[in-house]
């Protein structure tokens, strides 16, 4: 009994309380230094990975300049030696070879002769529609097994994306000049688009039936281009050939 009163009054309940307050103080302090640590190292790592996506943004751009540039340079280097196109030609062949230990850098690209494919912008010349290039993707559409109904489809969604002109029915009176010509008011009509223009086929995407793999097999065969353009029976397939 004299031993634990002795204890006590060596270690009083103030002190007890004090160095139980110091032990706590202690904790939240490694606590909120541990907090903070974290929340630097945090923002650091995304410091990085913002750095580092940018690098790769420069790079991957400057190599895409370098790949338009050198795409630019056989066009011009083929155009100068032959007036035809042909995949005989330097521009036919695959761009930016990198070294075997390391395939997945550099730049990587093939360049393709769109006039070799069926461009959709010829379905319409002139503002009319051009019943005998309508009638040739349709055979195209057979021959790469796309639906008849997903042809229609796509046939209407290139009709509405560009202001067609209508012709006066036969027996009307047209509008003349004093030189005799008619004028554009009497014998063409025009009717606007009613759909976005299309830029590429990858406009056509969420229309009912085309899925990504019927895209692909599209993109093989047919394009569209800004104006109207013949056939390169060079670079064509046999299937846009046939159409």
């Amino acid at each position: 009994m004299a031993a634990l009163n002795m204890a006590l009054s060596i270690y009083p309940a103030s002190a007890i309380r004090q160095g139980g307050s110091a032990i706590i103080s202690t904790l939240l302090t490694v606590a909120i230094v541990a907090v903070i640590a974290a929340g630097m190292l945090t923002r650091q790592s995304v410091m990085i990975r913002t750095v580092e996506a940018e690098q790769s943004r420069i790079q991957n751009s400057a190599a895409l300049m370098a790949g338009l540039d050198a795409s630019r340079m056989l066009l011009w280097d083929s155009r100068r030696k032959s007036r035809a196109t042909h995949p005989g030609q330097a521009w036919a062949q695959p761009l930016g070879q990198s070294p075997s230990d390391r395939p997945e850098e550099g730049f990587h690209g093939q360049l393709e002769d769109q006039q070799g494919k069926f461009n959709l912008r010829n379905l319409l010349r002139n503002g009319q529609l051009e019943i005998g290039q309508l009638r040739s993707f349709e055979r195209l559409c057979q021959m790469i097994s796309i639906s008849d109904v997903l042809c229609q489809s796509i046939s209407q969604r290139v009709l509405g994306s560009y202001t067609r002109f209508s012709t006066p029915a036969t027996g009307q009176v047209s509008g003349m000049f004093a030189s005799g010509r008619e004028t554009s008011s009497a014998t063409r009509k025009p009717t606007p688009a009613s759909l976005v223009t299309l830029r590429s086929l990858d406009d056509l995407q969420g229309m009912q039936g085309l899925s990504d793999q019927v895209l692909e097999r599209l993109k093989r065969y047919v394009c569209i281009l800004p104006a109207n353009t013949w056939v390169n029976s060079n670079t064509a397939s046999a299937e846009v050939l046939a159409a």
